[in-house]
């Protein structure tokens, strides 16, 4: 109960108690036949994406949305609530609504969102005009090991909020270069790792190892070879092993959040390339 009052007087909040500056972003302007959208990472927000949304605006060829996932952008007491199929479907609906909406319809999903894509592919849940950009998806994570699990899974027998550093729970500032250290600094944190949430994410990797491969369409991974929270060998050797329905588009270094950094510019360039492929 402190750590959910200790966070709720960190950031205001709107009317729907979202976090302000933690909004679903939408960019829709200039009226084309083709969307792009962009979909966040565990407990992060829209936000992460708002920079390169600004850059690209006017500069390509559809209009833009990033959504704020259920549970995400409130307070500890949501983030706690998040369950793998909640979000699934809230994205498939909102995939869905879109795809009718326009012609072609890229979506570019990071880290845990991307996982939640890659398993609406799986599943056979996505429409034939989304076009599917997996960017370090969150499979094959790196902490994600039964040791971990473990000490997880008893950690939440005893409360669900953690912020101790000798248990891993610290806040940590290592998934970027020199040039992201100061925008992810800036990200509204919950201050705290919460275990049933980072046991849906830990549950949702498991299930997808080795699962890309049953993808139903193709797809593109952008990923940092350094990446400090996924796999880079893993990740690329699935990608491989699929053939011509994966295509690999890897940076020498960015980590997790390489278009926070030095690459953001080959970042958005990239991504203005995959959308304009499939016009």
């Amino acid at each position: 109960m402190e750590a959910i009052r200790i966070v709720k007087q960190l950031y205001v909040r709107n009317s729907q108690g979202i976090i302000i500056g933690d909004e679903s972003i939408k960019m829709t302007k200039h009226g084309h036949q083709n969307a792009l959208i962009f979909i966040h990472g565990f407990l992060n927000s829209p936000s992460e994406f708002k920079e390169i949304m600004n850059k690209m605006n006017g500069h390509v060829e559809a209009d833009m949305y990033a959504p704020l996932l259920p549970y995400h952008g409130r307070d500890l007491g949501e983030a706690a609530k998040l369950n793998n199929k909640d979000i699934s479907q809230f994205v498939e609906t909102r995939l869905l609504a879109l795809a009718k909406r326009y012609q072609s319809v890229t979506v570019v999903a990071h880290s845990y969102g991307a996982s939640i894509l890659s398993q609406l592919s799986i599943q056979h849940r996505l429409p034939k005009n989304i076009h599917i950009v997996l960017y370090a998806p969150a499979i094959h994570i790196s902490v994600n090991t039964e040791e971990n699990r473990i000490r997880n899974y008893f950690y939440s027998l005893w409360r669900n909020y953690c912020n101790y550093d000798l248990l891993g729970c610290e806040v940590s500032y290592d998934s970027g270069d020199a040039y992201a250290k100061i925008k992810i600094e800036e990200e509204r944190s919950m201050l705290y790792k919460i275990a049933s949430s980072v046991q849906q994410m830990f549950a949702l990797d498991l299930d997808l190892r080795g699962q890309l491969i049953k993808m139903d369409q193709p797809f593109s991974i952008i990923i940092a070879k350094d990446d400090n929270r996924i796999s880079y060998d893993a990740i690329a050797s699935e990608c491989r092993r699929i053939n011509q329905q994966c295509r690999l588009y890897t940076f020498e270094n960015g980590s997790h959040m390489l278009h926070y950094g030095y690459h953001q510019d080959q970042f958005i360039e990239l991504i203005q390339q995959i959308n304009d492929s499939y016009r």
